[in-house]
């Protein structure tokens, strides 16, 4: 609809225009939020794979290895407290 056909509709046609649009509005802005909705939560123990919208398979062609990396756990730090009995050579 352009400018002049917005200009010649009545108050009632308008305001009628308005409702439907805020209402045409308010259910894609519902769609969208779920369509962004992630399918797997962060933590979930499903592969990725198995989640719905994962997408495919990384094709092998064409990839290389940019960074390796490797986690290392240390111990906890702490003092280590080593008691012996003390004797004195008789004089």
């Amino acid at each position: 609809m352009d400018r002049e056909a917005l200009r010649a509709l009545d108050k009632a046609a308008s305001t009628e225009l308005v409702v439907e649009l805020c209402a045409r509005l308010e259910a894609l802005e519902a769609e969208l939020a779920r369509l962004r909705r992630p399918t797997c939560p962060p933590n979930s123990s499903i592969p990725p794979t198995a989640c719905r919208g994962c997408g495919t398979a990384l094709p092998a062609a064409g990839q290389r290895r940019v960074r390796r990396s490797q986690a290392v756990k240390l111990p906890e730090v702490g003092p280590l407290i080593i008691s012996r009995p003390s004797v004195r050579p008789p004089e």
